[in-house]
């Protein structure tokens, strides 16, 4: 999408900002807010936990927002629980940030909240911006925001880097006219997406249908059909036979090589391709390809497949049947 261009533009000092209208002006993120860490009561502690009622935010709640608003978690903590750590309660519509595994999902606080320490949360210090505003920028700086991130074992987002982070703030009132209509469209295309996965889901049932309707009555409706003693299968056409899969086929369970993340059992140029649970999920129907490979003495201790075999999940996406390439 185009919009108007603004009459002058000047630089804003941020090579991921660039040039900014000339009565916009480009602050770091300290300058506006007071940036809170969050913290984990002693997890084994009841008194900290049990019939809780603040609500305490890790990472994982962000999977399941409403407009970018967070008003509930998973776990939630009691008053003990709030004391006895270095959490902090913040204000309704503060923006929280997720800043280790993963960095840089971001909400609004949908009520008064406190968080884990794998956020960090902006209360506004300032009557010049909206958090709504400052909202939207930071959903914007998803890339620049992991470009920052620093650690071994894991990245993490350090509070400094947050805090000179940069963000260009037009006046209240554009302010408010770009969030009301970021609002407006994202809400269009939230929309948007809720029906076509709510379509998806209905093709895939009509998939499953007529995928299970061929393989247990046949591609003929006339067909004689008589009952196959198994109460999910019902009837069938009468001259097909019914037969147990291992009256068909020998049955192998797969193995792993331990300790597992040992690399002595892996080589990129390995012959075998190396199944797991996250490279069933995604491929469809035909495995084409994996994440790792194994070396021979990793394939010596596990399970070879031939090209054109088929297997089964029975982990994770439990029941997804693949025939690999």
């Amino acid at each position: 999408m185009e919009y108007p261009a603004y009459s002058e533009y000047k630089q804003s000092n941020s090579k991921w900002i660039g040039e900014i209208p000339v009565d916009w002006e480009s602050v770091p993120i300290k300058r506006k807010h007071l940036i809170v860490n969050g913290s984990t009561p002693k997890s084994t502690e009841p008194l900290f936990w049990d019939d809780g009622n603040i609500v305490w935010v890790t990472p994982a709640d962000f999977d399941d927002l409403n407009n970018g608003y967070i008003r509930t978690s998973s776990r939630m903590i009691t008053e003990d629980g709030l004391s006895s750590c270095g959490t902090t309660i913040v204000p309704e519509r503060s923006v929280v940030v997720t800043t280790r595994a993963p960095i840089g999902k971001i909400a609004q606080a949908g009520i008064e909240l406190c968080t884990n320490q794998g956020c960090k949360s902006l209360v506004r210090d300032s009557v010049d911006l909206l958090e709504r505003f400052v909202f939207y920028t930071l959903v914007a700086s998803n890339i620049q925001l992991n470009a920052l991130g620093l650690g071994t074992t894991f990245m993490e987002l350090s509070r400094d880097d947050l805090g000179y982070y940069p963000v260009a703030l037009p006046s209240i009132p554009e302010q408010q006219k770009i969030v009301d209509f970021l609002d407006w469209k994202t809400g269009q295309i939230d929309t948007l997406i809720t029906k076509k996965q709510q379509l998806i889901e209905k093709f895939k049932e009509k998939r499953i249908a007529l995928i299970t309707q061929v393989v247990t009555k046949g591609l003929d409706p006339n067909a004689p059909m008589r009952d196959s003693g198994i109460p999910w299968l019902g009837k069938v056409p009468e001259h097909w036979d019914v037969l147990s899969i291992k009256r068909l086929s020998p049955i192998s369970r797969g193995a792993s090589p331990r300790p597992i993340d040992d690399p002595i059992y892996f080589d990129d140029e390995g012959e075998y391709a190396w199944v797991r649970i996250a490279d069933v999920t995604s491929n469809d129907h035909y495995l084409r390809k994996t994440t790792q490979r194994l070396s021979e003495l990793g394939k010596s201790l596990s399970v070879p497949l031939e090209p054109g075999s088929l297997f089964l999940s029975i982990a994770g996406s439990v029941g997804k049947a693949m025939i690999t390439n």
